[in-house]
């Protein structure tokens, strides 16, 4: 149903998206299953910095980069891909929205609430909402879920768990979390929430269930 909302949509030549929510929410599955809209393009791994190390990191986001634009103009001096951590504002301005290579007609990013914060990337919803060509989808789960999800995944070393990752067998352990760290997490968490609804009116609010 998402995906042929956003197919559907013929407002602008190019209609850009963001898919954002909570680390753990859901909102790689959604991503993923929009990617496979006819049209469209949603990128996953632009702006990811999940897990790993800061060169572990660099290396998804590279990769995700290159799969799709292909090699850097200057790949050794000034690589695209670098500015998506170092300035995420400028890189989707300059090389994600408005600029589809396989034409597509709908170009979404997942941005992450803690990429989110991280970067102050509300102005930019907001800046492209009120251009009158791009829209959120907002993944929305509890977070304490969220949390213990994050928790289980740090934890066993399984990340994904979606066709064919080994995780489908996997059982969820029980966690241990410490009530300061809780309560943080949630008004963290709310906090974003809020901004986000705040960036952008046109948005589609999606209910994890667990």
């Amino acid at each position: 149903m998402i995906g042929s909302r956003i197919a559907a949509a013929t407002t602008a030549a190019v209609l850009n998206f963001a898919v954002v929510g909570g680390h753990r929410a859901g909102v790689s599955i959604l991503q993923s299953s929009l990617t496979e809209t006819p049209g469209v393009v949603c990128h996953g791994d632009l702006l990811f910095s999940e897990h790993g190390t800061p060169a572990e990191q660099d290396a998804v986001r590279r990769a995700a980069h290159e799969s799709y634009y292909g090699p850097s103009r200057d790949p050794v001096r000034l690589p695209e891909w670098l500015h998506a951590e170092a300035n995420p504002y400028r890189y989707l301005i300059d090389n994600v929205f408005d600029n589809p290579r396989s034409g597509e007609t709908k170009i979404g990013v997942k941005m992450l609430y803690a990429t989110m914060q991280k970067h102050e990337l509300y102005e930019l919803l907001e800046e492209r909402w009120r251009e009158g060509d791009f829209c959120v989808v907002h993944v929305l789960r509890n977070p304490v879920a969220c949390l213990v999800s994050l928790r289980q995944a740090q934890e066993s070393g399984i990340w994904r768990e979606w066709a064919g990752c080994p995780s489908q067998s996997y059982p969820p352990m029980p966690v241990n979390l410490d009530p300061a760290e809780l309560a943080e997490h949630v008004r963290r968490y709310e906090a974003i929430r809020r901004k986000v609804r705040a960036s952008c009116q046109d948005a589609m609010e999606v209910q994890y269930k667990d």
